[in-house]
């Protein structure tokens, strides 16, 4: 949670920084700057930096998620461990365990091991995995070819979703900032689908609203697979309620 909220108001901060930064930021200094002589360079780097930082938000946000799923995946392997020998483990087997899982499934599709803890039967979490396909595709353009949309991001091309939150007045679902003075009434919070695609060779940009519907899409995949695990483990460990 706390790395979701982080990296949306990583993409605030650049978004309310934008319209007081120079070309040239900071002072002169004795260290070498590299330089070329493209005058378009500071003025990208300027004009880019929101979208810049949006990117690297998701980017971020997506690292903290796998560790996330990692270490369930370790406390699965444990659960599992305890539950076979009668409810007891040694602290040494504990940790072999730990370090056998984090090494074996460093390396595995974060989608399939979300899949494997989430279960088989479980809709809400499969949504939410097809949620995190897709940003994850997002992460993966941005990382390994800086961005710009090729053939191998199929996804992208065929397009995405994830899910935001939407106050509407009588039906109608507003836009813009808030507060906002609307006639007499009715408001609701709903749940809708959004979504985008690119074309081939487009350059991936993401708006602030956009980064902060998929930090929430993200974070309610991981409420969902935490109250899951939580009932998960507590029936195979043989305990009558959840551990606070």
């Amino acid at each position: 949670m706390d790395a979701l909220h982080y990296a949306s108001l990583l993409a605030r901060h650049a978004g309310a920084a934008l319209p007081h930064l120079s070309d040239e930021p900071g002072v002169p200094s004795f260290s070498l700057d590299f330089r070329t002589d493209n005058p378009e360079v500071p003025r990208l780097a300027k004009t880019q930096f929101g979208d810049e930082v949006s990117r690297y938000a998701l980017v971020y946000a997506l690292a903290h998620y796998d560790r996330f799923v990692l270490d369930l995946a370790v406390m699965d392997a444990i659960v599992t461990a305890v539950a076979e020998r009668g409810g007891e483990i040694a602290a040494a087997d504990a940790l072999e365990i730990e370090t056998s899982v984090r090494t074996v499934r460093r390396n595995r599709s974060v989608a399939v091991e979300l899949r494997r803890l989430g279960g088989t039967e479980n809709e809400g979490i499969a949504t939410g995995i097809t949620w995190f396909r897709g940003l994850y595709d997002v992460r993966n353009c941005l990382v390994h070819r800086a961005g710009i949309v090729s053939t191998q991001d199929k996804r992208l091309l065929d397009g995405i979703t994830w899910r935001r939150f939407a106050l509407a007045h009588n039906g109608d679902v507003l836009t813009g900032t808030l507060p906002q003075v609307v006639p007499a009434g009715t408001i609701t919070l709903q749940l809708l689908e959004s979504g985008r695609s690119w074309k081939l060779g487009e350059r991936i940009t993401l708006s602030l609203e956009e980064l902060q519907q998929m930090m929430f899409s993200l974070y309610q995949l991981a409420a969902s697979l935490v109250q899951h695990l939580n009932a998960d483990f507590t029936a195979r460990l043989g305990l009558e309620s959840p551990p606070p």
